[in-house]
Parts: structure tokens; sequence; C-alpha cells
């Protein structure tokens, strides 16, 4: 078993059904304005109305759900397999379509992470790792400037507890330091094409733990 948080920025409900997930997604995204769906924190990761379906039926942007179904996609016959046999899937990042622009707020990644290990948070409920499993793995693709010391200690707990984090090393396809892939504990990603150079949009820096593909991903 090997069940993952999923940072998504929003998840769509088709992406679901394709899709190895279990039960007790969230979505931290406090601010109802960014969340774009009204209600702030709620039970419901998926936010179908967050973004616009175009005329082919396709839903418009959807990083987060572009993410979760390529590493908890099912082997169903639909030409791409994940490698998460199971993931739980959080929301923490706001609507670019909202008045404040989206974003990722630390303050919600931060309930986020408490919910995971079973401590208090503003959601007043925890995951439940007895029926869906403990969580080993936390990918975020998301990242920013600056820094937050609390975010940085909290991956540290988590480390420390057996739960890693995997976080973006940017897509500024320049050396500047993006968060919270530069936090000690985290574990920082960049990406590579398909002929395993680095893709010109991706981050290089020092602190780059791997390379691995992320271009011209096929998704569900």
């Amino acid at each position: 078993m090997w069940p993952t948080g999923l940072w998504c920025s929003t998840s769509d409900s088709l992406a679901f059904q394709n899709s190895s997930f279990v039960e007790g997604g969230y979505d931290f995204v406090s601010d109802t304005d960014a969340s774009f769906d009204g209600d702030g924190l709620d039970s419901d990761p998926t936010d179908p109305d967050f973004q616009p379906v175009q005329s082919d039926g396709e839903i418009f942007g959807s990083h987060g759900s572009h993410v979760a179904t390529t590493m908890a996609a099912k082997n169903d016959g639909n030409e791409i397999n994940g490698l998460a046999v199971q993931a739980l899937p959080l929301r923490v990042c706001g609507s670019d379509r909202s008045e404040r622009g989206g974003g990722c707020s630390s303050y919600d990644q931060l309930q986020a992470f408490y919910y995971i290990q079973g401590k208090d948070n503003d959601s007043g409920v925890v995951y439940d790792s007895e029926s869906s499993g403990n969580v080993n793995i936390i990918n975020m693709s998301l990242g920013g400037g600056g820094n937050n010391q609390i975010i940085c200690e909290e991956i540290e707990n988590m480390k420390n507890n057996g739960i890693f984090v995997v976080a973006s090393a940017g897509n500024e396809g320049n050396s500047a330091i993006r968060f919270p892939a530069s936090c000690e504990y985290s574990f920082s990603v960049s990406s590579t094409k398909f002929d395993e150079r680095r893709s010109s949009f991706s981050s290089f820096n020092n602190y780059v733990d791997i390379a691995a593909p992320g271009d011209r991903i096929q998704r569900i």
C-alpha cells in the first residue's frame, strides 16, 4: 500500500472516477473567494466548477487533476497507469479566476499537514488512517518565493514520523530558489523531457535532489 497525499490546485470529478483515490479527501482552501466554490473548507476536494469546461469537454487548466491522475491512474485500459496504489487528494490552492488570483496559502497547507497526522485543524476532523491507510508520501506540485519556517519545521516533523514531502523545484527556468522545495527535509524535484534533458521551464539550483519526467506527460 502506498497512500499518497496529493496537493491539488483542482481535481475534477471525472478524474476521480478513473483514479485510485481513497476516502477522506478534503478541500482546505479557507478563503471563500480564492476557493471559487463559495463554501471555504469542505469535504469535497473535487470542486468540479472550479475551472470552466471547454467545448471539447476538457477541463481548462486543472493542474492538480493532471498531477494526481498521472500518479494514481487505474490500470483500466485508458493507456496510462499510475504508480500510486492509493492516493489521498487534498486541495490547498485557490483559483486563478478569483479576485484574489488564487495562490496556495501556507496556512491552508499547514492545516492539511495537521489533518494527515491526526492533529487538531480548522476542518474539525482528521484523516482516518485506520480505514484508508497511513500517508507515506506527500506530493506538492506547487511552490513560490520566500520561506516559512513553520512549514519547514512541520515537514521535518513528518519526516521523523515516516511521511516524506516531495516538492516541485519550480517552473521559472532559472536558479531561483522555490519554497517549500528549499526546506531542508523536503525532496526537491526538477523536470526532464523525453530525451532526459532538463525541461526549458524547470528551475535548477543546489536544492534539487532529483530530476524526473515532467514535460508533455499524458493525463486522463
